[in-house]
């Protein structure tokens, strides 16, 4: 069983950190390290003047602690410029072999293998006392790699942690959310809240890396800091980053799970979790979210009477692009399938208006979720709900079936369910329908019946 490397501890010597990845293997003899660790490297005359340790690294861990006594320039050709040392090993730090300097790394995409603490190497509290302080104001640009390189973490990611100050970064673009299918990033109403929608762009989200660093920042230790994109740096296609402020994940209720299309173009899962923020912070209209959460259930009745079928037909197909499963433009068939079935309702409406009934849809828009639903026709006079298809077939009636349970739980106590179709489906579905007290509605001629 591997146990994990225990933290290099504090080093009062101007110390040089070598990366000697491309040479390390299992089994190097103590020579073959030193060839490794002694050089050639880009060392400037100060530094070189300065260290009186180099730590030779590999795979985050320490292989080898030496004393240079002198220092020699590269013989090689194109390597003019590098430096190797002459050195004998640091016997009284010999304890730090196998250490991890995991504390001390770079942000993601620093390829120079050298770093130089002349300070020496601080303790892993003062590391954090060190460079925890946060200088930023809510409203300060901060590049990334500026921000890589002043409190760590990687550059390129929605979200990313520090290994070496005690902070989560958090990037939020309404562009990108676009690209990827969701809009739900920014603040509420009242702006007490602001959506974050997590990462992993194709199939379902899972709590895992960048999503479950959120949730658990409280939990490590880590501050949560917010980032969005705000133009462009000059001359460059690279986003400008304005800082939000500091914020902190709802206990109560962390996330929201929300549908969205993923970056195939397919209907998906996603966390969009709910940040609280945490002193002063940047609230600002143009951060609203476009796709805001309900706070709490709502219920409102539109009127069905009075309209017509292109009026209707129009508002549906509204509807329909504003959900996440109909993104994009609807298809010559499903827009000849909602014809249909608004044409059918309004045919129900008007035989239900000739014995004074009183007929409405409903948008409910549930507590947690940005998108509203509609109901296609509810019968306030009789308390019934409808659902239409344009056929009967075992999909239509299942998927109905499945969207009248949903509409009941939002309804008067005591709304029956009917299925609004062409004809009557096969027996068995009418037995389907039956066993659930779901009654079956078709046209007959000008008028309607309803089985039960």
């Amino acid at each position: 069983m591997m146990t994990e490397a225990i933290d290099i501890p504090a080093i009062d010597e101007p110390t040089l950190i070598v990366v000697i990845n491309r040479a390390w293997r299992p089994g190097l003899t103590a020579d073959q390290v030193y060839e490794a660790t002694r050089g050639h490297w880009r060392v400037g005359r100060t530094s070189r003047e300065a260290v009186s340790l180099v730590i030779g690294v590999a795979d985050h861990e320490v292989r080898g602690v030496y004393r240079p006594e002198s220092w020699f320039a590269s013989p090689l050709i194109g390597e003019e410029g590098r430096w190797g040392f002459e050195g004998v090993p640091a016997n009284d730090l010999q304890a730090i072999l196998g250490t991890s300097v995991d504390r001390l790394r770079r942000a993601k995409g620093a390829a120079n293998p050298v770093r130089l603490f002349l300070d020496g190497i601080p303790g892993v509290d003062v590391l954090a006392a060190a460079r925890s302080t946060w200088e930023l104001d809510p409203g300060d640009f901060l590049g990334r790699h500026e921000r890589g390189q002043v409190y760590g973490g990687a550059l390129y990611g929605g979200i990313e942690m520090s290994s070496v100050t005690p902070n989560v970064f958090v990037y939020s673009d309404p562009r990108a959310g676009l690209i990827n299918g969701y809009d739900f990033d920014g603040w509420n109403e009242d702006r007490t809240l602001f959506y974050y929608t997590g990462e992993g762009r194709a199939g379902s989200q899972t709590m895992r890396e960048g999503n479950k660093a959120i949730l658990d920042h409280s939990a490590d230790g880590r501050a949560l800091r917010l980032f969005v994109a705000e133009g462009f740096e000059p001359k460059s296609k690279t986003a400008r980053q304005r800082y939000l402020g500091e914020f902190k994940v709802d206990e109560l209720r962390p996330f929201d799970v929300e549908e969205a299309l993923d970056s195939n173009g397919e209907l998906r899962s996603v966390f969009v979790f709910r940040l609280q923020p945490v002193g002063d912070v940047l609230a600002r209209s143009r951060e609203d979210s476009q796709d805001p959460i309900a706070a709490e259930t709502s219920v409102e009745n539109y009127e069905l009477n009075g309209q017509g079928l292109e009026q209707l037909v129009e508002q549906i197909e509204v509807e329909m692009l504003r959900t996440p499963s109909s993104m994009h433009l609807m298809s010559e068939r499903l827009a000849i399938v909602v014809r249909r079935e608004a044409a059918m309702v309004l045919a129900l409406r008007d035989f239900l208006s000739t014995s004074g009934q009183r007929i409405v849809r409903h948008r409910i828009r549930p507590q947690g979720q940005a998108f509203s639903i509609m109901t296609d026709a509810y019968d306030a006079s009789g308390g019934i709900l409808y659902e239409a298809k344009s056929d009967a077939t075992r999909q239509s009636v299942r998927m109905a079936i499945g969207q009248l349970l949903d509409y009941q739980r939002f309804m008067p106590a005591g709304t029956r369910l009917a299925l609004l179709v062409p004809v009557l489906p096969a027996l068995d579905l009418q037995d389907l329908c039956r066993s659930l007290g779901i009654g079956i509605c078709v046209p007959n001629g000008k008028k309607f019946e309803t089985y039960w």
